[in-house]
């Protein structure tokens, strides 16, 4: 099996609280989303203390009872897997910071952020205005106002719920015939994860060349590359090339590895029809191992359904 060695791409915080984030060399990161299907990333990892919060108590997390603010569904696979995912709501969450329902709804908005600022970095390689885009394809969680349900006339329409999603999930992993998560692309535009309780089971196949046009899949290779230890091991060695005397760091604004919090982007079909076939979704699985995992994964998803490049996209009416 080759070995895959991917870059690490510096997100940079803008503002207080949970900010903006933006990417250093926005070119690069798109570079390798569209030759890997997936990006590892880095961002200061006071930014990201929800989520490593989030990872710490898991467990806890995927019981939570019903939270205002956030809508909750959970779903149990038989003994193979549980699911917990969050939308937002356009209510107010009331919770303190230490609540778990605070907890999800900050690791919800320092994820969302990642993939906002991933979704801009592909726009404006592309061309894309932004904002333009988001009218056309934008979420409650992509930067864009609520869009309610429709109410009963003459009355205020009820609160709606954010496209865009945030799974828990936890892998038995008791049965070693029995493959946790199949293979297949997620149906958003992008999803950020983080690295997973067990840094191992997220695997992936590169693709070999994209589909070139609209309808036409892309070309993958048929070997499974273990993408969690890549992310790992591109963070240690990203660390280790930091790891200069005092002297030799001084004057510089780079960031040291312990200071960095580790993501992992991956691109999804919507992604991949809006680019028309030029940005190959990430087709990926989780591996059986031999104790429990949990992780991560915050979907953005569009408000509607997607099928066409943004070319037509931007002549339709």
């Amino acid at each position: 099996m080759a070995t895959l060695v991917p870059r690490v791409h510096l997100l940079q915080a803008q503002g207080q609280g949970c900010p903006g984030l933006r990417f250093l060399e926005p070119e690069a990161f798109v570079e390798e989303l569209t030759r890997l299907s997936f990006a590892i990333v880095c961002c200061p990892k006071e930014v990201a203390q929800p989520v490593a919060c989030a990872m710490q108590r898991a467990e806890a997390l995927l019981s939570i009872p019903a939270a205002t603010g956030l809508c909750l569904n959970y779903k149990r696979q038989k003994d193979l897997k549980q699911r917990l995912q969050v939308r937002r709501t356009g209510q107010d969450l009331q919770a303190s910071a230490e609540d778990d329902p605070r907890v999800l709804a900050s690791s919800f908005e320092v994820m969302e952020a990642v993939a906002q600022a991933s979704m801009e970095a592909w726009c404006d390689s592309q061309g894309v205005p932004t904002q333009a885009a988001k009218s056309h394809f934008g979420d409650l969680s992509f930067g864009e106002e609520a869009y309610p349900e429709q109410g009963q006339q003459g009355q205020e329409s009820a609160i709606g719920k954010g496209k865009s999603v945030l799974n828990l999930y936890h892998y038995f992993n008791q049965d070693p015939s029995e493959e946790p998560c199949r293979q297949h692309a997620d149906p958003g535009l992008v999803t950020v994860l983080c690295l997973s309780s067990t840094k191992k089971g997220l695997e992936v196949r590169l693709p070999l060349r994209p589909g070139g046009a609209p309808g036409k899949s892309a070309t993958y290779d048929e070997e499974w590359q273990d993408v969690e230890a890549a992310m790992d091991s591109a963070l240690s060695t990203k660390r280790t090339a930091r790891a200069e005397p005092e002297s030799e760091r001084s004057g510089r604004s780079g960031r040291s590895g312990q200071d960095e919090f580790c993501f992992l982007v991956i691109a999804g079909e919507t992604l991949e029809r809006l680019s028309a076939g030029q940005h190959p979704a990430c087709l990926h699985r989780v591996a059986h191992i031999s104790e429990p995992r949990f992780n991560m994964a915050f979907e953005l998803r569009p408000r509607c359904n997607v099928w066409h490049p943004w070319q037509q996209l931007e002549k339709a009416p």
